[in-house]
């Protein structure tokens, strides 16, 4: 986090310094998307936790599971055989080898890697040199065998393929295709579905290898069912305890004739599927506002805090604002405008927000509420079930000290 100042790090017990919290992150993130031996038999076994996808890898090659409930499905990925178009190597079975998030297949000419990554699990070629033949007789092609896949479509751009349920619904992704060369080059490619493979196929002629192929195996992403260029969807993210729900703000969204007004998304997920329930807006929204700016979530997910810092207030512009949404069932209803009893001009009240975990209490950052000429502050507000009462906080609850053991 940026500032005008910075905090004195914490040395010993209380806080953690903001560089061991950077530390402990990263380590959290590694352990939880590290593949290791399988408990019971052979091969590697490992977890996507964003994607909710199992990871086993064998001699043969991965298979890829989705954990959901309501829509799951399961494919298996092998290299069949790689070369230059038609003329095509066996690829035979390889023991798989694990580098912590990575597992590496190594055959003569090609090494095969896997990823476990945020975005889904990252598959990689690397081509050390050109398959026999001429490159003006065929494309570079390798191809991924894809056992068990449900019901599949090529995608528009025919970098990757699109998989559905029975109901017609994205359930998952195999694609975000891309090759480049040793000079870092981006080469043409595509991909082809024939006989239940996926032909990935890379216009070489111009390379200079090693060459490197690059496709993603992901469950569906969630969209702006409206969604246009410039809205930054995906500004702010929160989900629920659970998972199942999600609000994305999206700030420089138009709202009727009201450009960048803002807006933010909630979507649900059943299963292994996830769908938009509502958009939200403010009631009393204006060009400008950036609604969006900062969203929260209760743990169960009924209770939505979305800011807008730089929303006019009275006379005041870029005062700011914080707005409070419930659920019942699934209809999501404006229940308060939140603003600082004290709030100027400028002062971006929303540009942080956060909710406790039963939604009964917030917190509203005023990053340049001009108090204190160094810092901004905040504003403790207590949200009630069907009316929501603004405290402003006693000067012992600014006090960012870090506690007396």
């Amino acid at each position: 986090m940026f500032g005008p100042t910075a905090r004195p790090a914490a040395t010993s017990g209380g806080l953690l310094a903001p560089a061991d919290r950077a530390t402990l992150t990263v380590l959290t993130d590694e352990a939880q998307h590290t593949i290791g031996p399988a408990r019971s038999g052979d091969g590697l076994d490992g977890h996507n936790p964003r994607h909710d996808l199992r990871l086993h890898f064998e001699t043969s090659g991965v298979q890829v599971r989705s954990i959901g409930a309501a829509h799951p499905w399961s494919v298996a990925l092998q290299l069949a055989s790689y070369g230059r178009g038609d003329a095509q190597a066996v690829a035979e079975p390889a023991e798989p080898r694990s580098y912590g998030r990575t597992v590496e297949y190594q055959r003569p000419g090609l090494v095969e890697m896997y990823i476990n990554e945020h975005d889904g699990l990252e598959q990689a070629f690397t081509m050390r040199a050109p398959p026999a033949g001429a490159r003006e007789d065929g494309p570079l092609r390798l191809v991924v065998s894809l056992s068990g896949l449900p019901d599949a479509r090529v995608n528009q751009d025919e970098r990757g393929l699109t998989w559905l349920n029975d109901d017609g619904v994205e359930i998952g992704r195999y694609g975000s295709l891309a090759a480049w060369d040793a000079e870092g080059q981006a080469l043409p490619a595509r991909l082809v579905l024939a006989c239940s493979a996926a032909w990935l196929e890379v216009d070489d002629r111009a390379a200079t290898y090693p060459v490197t192929i690059d496709p993603l195996v992901q469950q569906a992403q969630v969209t702006a069912g409206d969604g246009l260029a410039g809205d930054r969807f995906g500004t702010s993210v929160a989900l629920s305890a659970d998972g199942s729900t999600a609000i994305v703000g999206s700030q420089s969204d138009d709202v009727g004739m009201n450009v960048d007004q803002g807006s933010a998304y909630v979507f649900v997920k059943s299963g292994s599927t996830w769908s938009q329930q509502t958009m939200l807006t403010a009631s009393d929204g204006a060009a400008g506002d950036s609604f969006g700016d900062s969203v929260a979530l209760s743990t169960d997910g009924s209770t939505a805090l979305v800011g807008a810092s730089v929303h006019t207030v009275g006379s005041n512009p870029l005062q700011g604002a914080a707005y409070v949404y419930m659920r019942s069932g699934t209809i999501w209803t404006q229940q308060q405008i939140l603003t600082a009893g004290d709030g100027a001009v400028a002062d971006n009240f929303g540009l942080s927000v956060a909710l406790s975990g039963n939604g009964n209490t917030a917190i509203v950052g005023a990053y340049l509420d001009r108090r204190d000429r160094q810092h901004g502050s905040g504003l403790r507000i207590r949200v009630h079930q069907e009316r929501v009462r603004l405290e402003p906080a006693a000067e012992a609850d600014r006090d960012t000290r870090r506690p007396e053991r």
